[in-house]
């Protein structure tokens, strides 16, 4: 913005804590008084610090990418390393619990088999308490970043498609 740019044909997008940080960055401007961008596109978003949620149990199993298979983010999901002494359910760490109003469109995109579902649906459901343009697609049976890690996929393609048909849509011409 900055150089010029309009707000209007900005996208910001976010996947896993990257979708965290997306929703922070909306929640910052907005604070700020500052422009939102177009569209916020968030791919299988960290949206809570808090542990549990159902499927961070349920689909512990059957997510390939933060599931069982990956000891390592297993233990970063249940103790975060990030954040201090914050409490995990402050809206600077978990911003489903922040008020949304005013933020841009958002596209929500999370794999059936992920971690993660539950927190999609819980930001789905605050988004729109919120008076949000949000849209949720759940691509069943796909793990945790599923279009981002396997791009080839049907269901990644699809998902592609998705977010190009969302941005059309919501961008100004």
């Amino acid at each position: 913005m900055a150089r010029g740019t309009d707000p209007k044909n900005i996208i910001v997008f976010g996947d896993s804590a990257g979708g965290n940080l997306a929703l922070e960055l909306a929640l910052y401007l907005k604070e700020n008084n500052r422009p939102q961008p177009a569209v916020l596109i968030l791919n299988s978003p960290w949206t809570t610090f808090e542990t549990d949620l159902p499927s961070r149990k349920n689909n512990f199993e059957r997510d390939l990418v933060l599931g069982k298979i990956n000891p390592y983010m297993n233990g970063e999901l249940d103790n975060p390393s990030y954040g201090g002494s914050i409490p995990w359910n402050d809206p600077r760490l978990s911003p489903i619990y922040a008020d949304l109003t005013g933020l841009p469109p958002m596209l929500i995109q999370i794999g059936g088999y992920e971690l993660f579902v539950d927190e999609g649906i819980e930001l789905l459901k605050k988004a729109t308490a919120d008076e949000l343009n949000v849209t949720l697609s759940v691509y069943q049976g796909m793990p945790h970043d599923f279009a981002l890690l396997i791009p080839d996929l049907d269901d990644s393609i699809k998902s592609f498609t998705e977010i190009k048909n969302f941005v059309n849509l919501h961008m100004t011409k």
